[in-house]
């Protein structure tokens, strides 16, 4: 929570800024935008949940949890939103404005915890860092398709090992009416398997008797061939 006044003390802005965490130790980069100000100001920089001074580095968060937490800002002024153009709420466009500057010559840095309110250069006023509310982000996914999807899946597995599990025969059947000297009904079963498969020819010979029998005669001799 984050509040800026003018050199008056009468409140420009007052909102919650969220900062958005970068790594494990959830140093966070964000921006303030205060377009009230005439010109606008802009403070862009981080969160620190844990301040400490790396000399590298310089401040970073040495601990994800609310230790020691700090904001690290620099200041711009100028026009915030040039020509009108939408812009990420977490970052600072700085083409059109220019860096806040101390009294030194050098750019303003500042260092705010919670409760604390720090001057700003050339009596702009303040910048005060009221509280820090902590916050989470959920990310909710539906999926519809997942359980078709499944089902098909387990379907075509089905499959497949029916396929391979069920022996595979192809039964052929010829019937010659009778004709010349012969007086009886010729009938051929003839039997194709994809592979070995040594129950064919039993199999053979089942189709021809259930063929007989339907046609409710008998068979006066059977050849058959597999």
């Amino acid at each position: 929570m984050v509040t800026v006044r003018d050199p008056d003390g009468e409140i420009l802005f007052s909102d919650a800024v969220t900062f958005l965490p970068q790594d494990n130790t959830y140093s966070s980069t964000g921006a303030i935008k205060v377009p009230a100000a005439d010109p606008g100001l802009g403070f862009a920089g981080g969160f620190l949940p844990t301040l400490t001074f790396d000399p590298e580095l310089g401040p970073t968060s040495a601990f994800p949890g609310l230790v020691d937490p700090a904001l690290v800002l620099t200041a711009f002024e100028g026009d915030l939103y040039p020509e009108g153009r939408a812009q990420s709420v977490f970052s600072l466009e700085t083409d059109t404005m220019e860096q806040v500057m101390q009294e030194d010559g050098s750019p303003t840095r500042l260092l705010v915890r919670p409760g604390e309110v720090v001057e700003l250069p050339g009596a702009r006023g303040t910048l005060e860092l009221e509280s820090v509310v902590r916050w989470g982000g959920l990310l909710v996914r539906h999926d519809p398709g997942r359980i078709p999807a499944l089902l098909s899946a387990a379907a075509a597995m089905v499959g497949l090992l029916l396929m391979l599990g069920v022996r595979r025969r192809r039964v052929f059947v010829r019937v010659e009416p009778p004709a010349g000297e012969r007086r009886h009904t010729g009938i051929t079963v003839a039997a194709l398997p994809k592979g070995t498969d040594p129950g064919l020819e039993d199999l053979a010979d089942q189709v021809l008797d259930q063929i007989v029998q339907a046609a409710g005669g008998r068979a006066t001799q059977k050849d058959g061939t597999v």
